[in-house]
């Protein structure tokens, strides 16, 4: 079985999201590769054509979908690949002044797809962690989806959602993984010592969802929206004064019924 191409896992991914959002009847518009105009935005003031601009690049990974009860407006942002990370940041605020909650979901392969998770090892009776299982170009890539992750683990307090791709037997689904930091053992130098690494964490899962919905993040009250909004404002590098422009939803499982 030949292993899917980026424009491949992205057009499926993009399909399965698509028909999810459609089947809970909540949406009046639901549009892959959504192009921003202009015109969408005339309240807004400054260059209205440099923020279209920002939020049109990488429009192939989009889904723009509008809530029919209240008008709300999502981007969710497919990413089966390496999205470059000023880009996104300036998509999530260009999105956030344009009052549309962004929705970033991540591509999780399987073994003999390019697995963007770092694989557990065994060697000398130590957990390793490794990328000796992909080739370097794959092995780059997944150094860079990291960055992404960490991004997305301060956006989404702890929860990163992921696209599982179908396997056998066992239908493509969203699930919800809490990364956690693992111990990482270095060797040779007189100054190592175990320590836990920022960098390098094993993500585990929370929840799976074969049917769910979009939804804006919620606060406690003011003041725990201003802590999130300083967190962000550290944690993604950009202007606390800009950070309250910053809005993001998240998917929701729906019951059966």
């Amino acid at each position: 079985m030949a292993v899917p191409n980026a424009n491949q896992k992205l057009t499926t991914m993009r399909q399965h999201i698509c028909d999810r959002l459609d089947e809970t009847g909540e949406f009046c518009r639901i549009e892959p590769q959504f192009k921003f105009e202009p015109l969408m935005f005339p309240n807004l003031k400054g260059n209205v054509s440099s923020l279209t601009r920002r939020l049109n690049q990488q429009r192939k990974r989009h889904i723009f979908a509008e809530k029919s009860e209240d008008g709300t407006e999502y981007l969710v942002v497919c990413n089966v690949n390496h999205y470059p990370t000023n880009d996104y940041r300036k998509k999530m605020l260009a999105a956030g002044a344009g009052n549309i909650h962004t929705c970033h979901i991540l591509y999780r392969g399987h073994q003999g797809e390019g697995d963007e998770f770092f694989r557990q090892e065994s060697a000398h009776g130590q957990n390793r962690w490794s990328t000796r299982h992909v080739g370097l170009q794959s092995g780059i890539e997944i150094i860079w989806m990291k960055q992404m992750e960490r991004d997305l683990k301060a956006i989404t307090l702890g929860l990163i959602p992921y696209y599982q791709s179908e396997r056998t037997r066992i239908g493509p689904t969203i699930r919800l993984y809490k990364p956690e930091d693992v111990e990482l053992e270095y060797h040779g130098h007189e100054f190592a010592r175990d320590h836990t690494s920022e960098v390098m964490f094993q993500m585990v899962m929370q929840e799976e969802m074969e049917r769910f919905s979009l939804r804006p993040f919620r606060f406690r009250d003011d003041e725990h929206k201003r802590r999130y909004q300083m967190m962000l404002a550290g944690n993604l590098g950009i202007r606390y004064e800009h950070a309250h422009l910053l809005k993001f939803a998240r998917p929701v499982s729906r019951d059966e019924e």
